[in-house]
């Protein structure tokens, strides 16, 4: 036998299997592998948790899904099962972020992509809740710092300046307005202070 065609044996930790064991076993690693569940007239009705990955695993409190059924751990989660009964169905792969109530009732974000395998999918997710929260904390910050700018620029003005409501009848007749904002030379030319919201 020549070097070329030496035959090599590849080590259990390269194999494929070894390699999926070992991703699986990664704590940062959230992947679930579901085999669908199918009745007499071959329609699906259910998925069950066939391989969960040790990060899944700590999401559930150390509560191994495994071997049971989605819907019997998310029953409020229909639609859900329906993305992917799709993906099962159609091969067409799901990328989407969404927000549910944990397996807790806790309401949670979630990023997950599904991808059809075999009969069933494989779902890679992550729980972005609390990126989600800081995105919406910055966004109203950004918010309040903007109208606050706004309200300094509008009290700077030497023109006095007001924002009225108009008030109509049920004939949709004009009678009668509410102030809604003025600034501080308003309030000198006019000498009307603390008018906003009154009629």
């Amino acid at each position: 036998m020549d070097a070329t065609q030496e035959v090599h044996t590849i080590p259990e930790e390269y194999s494929a299997d070894g390699l999926m064991k070992a991703a699986f076993a990664a704590p940062n690693n959230r992947t679930i592998v579901f085999k669908a569940v199918r009745n007499s007239h071959n329609h699906i009705t259910d998925f069950t948790f066939s391989l969960v990955s040790r990060g899944t695993i700590d999401f559930f409190k150390g509560n191994d899904p495994t071997g049971k059924t989605f819907l019997e751990i998310l029953p409020d989660q229909y639609d859900q099962f329906e993305m992917m009964r799709h993906v099962t169905e159609t091969g067409i792969t799901n990328n989407w972020v969404r927000h549910y109530p944990d397996m807790y009732g806790t309401e949670r974000w979630f990023n997950a992509s599904d991808v059809k395998s075999g009969d069933g999918i494989v779902r890679v997710w992550e729980d972005i809740t609390e990126l989600m929260i800081r995105e919406k904390e910055l966004h109203a910050q950004t918010e309040q710092q903007a109208e606050q700018k706004y309200l300094s620029l509008f009290n700077y003005l030497d023109e006095g300046f007001c924002v009225i409501e108009m008030m109509f009848d049920k004939q949709h007749n004009p009678v009668d307005y509410k102030y809604l904002l003025t600034n501080s030379a308003f309030e000198k030319i006019t000498d009307l202070t603390g008018a906003v919201g009154k009629l």
